[in-house]
C-alpha cells in the first residue's frame, strides 16, 4: 500500500468517526465532560409530543427524500433539513428540490458553512487538531471519491429560485477562539506542525471538549440567527445540531415547538 493510499485510508477512518459523532448525532454537548446536562440531552420532546432528541434528526445520507423537521413559535416557522457531509448524490438532489420548494413559498435559506481557507497556515493546523482533518469541501470530495458517495457542496443549494441565502455558521476564527477561551491555547507540535494539511492530525484534541464547541457554540449562533431572522426559514445544518438548536430556541421563547 503506497503512502497516498495509506493517507487516504487514515483520513477516511477518521472521517467515519467524525461523521458518526457530528453529523449523525453521536455526541451531545458538554454534559459528558462537565457532569452538567446540556440542553441537547434534556430536550427530548416538544410541547406537541413530537420527539426532538438525536434520533429525531438521524439520517443515513442515502435517502432520496430528505428528512424534514419543522419548528414553529406561532409566528416563525423553521423547516429544518438535517445534513451530512458525505452522502449519496440522490440525497443532495432531494435536498435541493426541497429547498427550491420552500423558497417558492417565500422561505429564506439558512445554511452551515465554515470557510477554513480564510485561516493562516498556523490556524489551519489548529483547526485540524480540533476535528482530525481540515474539513473543507475538497477534502470531503477527495475522501468520497470512488466510494459511490459524494461530498456535500453548497453550490447545489445556493441561488435556487432567488438569492435569499444566508450563512448562519460561526467563522473559522471564532471556532478556534471559542475553544481556546474555554480550554486554553491549541498547541501544534511534532508531525502536525509540518505535515501536509491534506493529511489527518496525528494528535487530535480531546473530543469531549471539541464537541462542546463544535456543537454548543454553533447551535447558539444558529438559534440567535433564527430569533432575529425572517418568518419562514429553511435550515440546512448538520443532523447532530438539531436537538441543541431546538433547545436553545425554547430557552429564548418557550412557545417554540416541533410541528412536524
Amino acid at each position: 500500500m503506497d503512502n497516498l493510499v495509506q493517507n487516504r485510508f487514515r483520513t477516511a477512518a477518521l472521517l467515519v468517526t467524525l461523521v458518526t459523532a457530528v453529523a449523525l448525532g453521536g455526541c451531545s454537548g458538554d454534559g459528558a465532560s462537565s457532569g452538567e446536562s446540556s440542553p441537547a440531552t434534556t430536550a427530548s420532546a416538544s410541547a406537541s409530543g413530537l420527539p426532538t432528541d438525536d434520533a429525531a434528526f438521524s439520517i443515513t445520507g442515502e435517502e432520496s427524500e430528505p428528512l424534514v423537521v419543522e419548528f414553529s413559535n406561532g409566528t416563525k416557522t423553521v423547516t429544518y433539513i438535517p445534513m451530512i457531509h458525505i452522502a449519496k448524490k440522490v440525497f443532495y438532489q432531494g435536498v435541493a428540490k426541497r429547498v427550491a420548494e420552500e423558497k417558492e413559498k417565500g422561505a429564506t435559506l439558512f445554511y452551515e458553512y465554515i470557510d477554513f481557507d480564510t485561516l493562516s497556515d498556523a490556524d489551519k493546523r489548529k483547526a485540524r487538531r480540533l476535528v482530525g482533518i481540515l474539513p473543507t469541501p475538497e477534502q470531503y470530495a477527495e475522501i468520497a471519491e470512488g466510494s459511490g458517495y459524494v461530498g456535500q457542496s453548497n453550490d447545489d443549494y445556493l441561488g435556487l429560485v432567488n438569492d435569499k441565502d444566508v450563512d448562519v455558521d460561526i467563522t473559522a476564527e471564532d471556532l478556534i477562539a471559542a475553544y481556546e477561551e474555554r480550554f486554553g491555547p491549541i498547541q501544534v507540535e511534532g508531525e502536525d506542525a509540518t505535515s501536509d494539511l491534506s493529511e489527518p492530525s496525528m494528535d487530535v484534541l480531546p473530543q469531549d471538549q471539541v464537541m462542546q464547541i463544535v456543537l454548543d457554540a454553533r447551535n447558539q449562533t444558529v438559534a440567535d440567527a433564527i430569533a432575529d431572522g425572517p418568518e419562514h426559514i429553511v435550515l440546512l445544518f448538520g443532523a447532530a445540531h438539531g436537538p441543541g438548536i431546538f433547545a436553545d430556541l425554547q430557552e429564548k421563547d418557550p412557545d417554540w415547538q416541533r410541528t412536524k
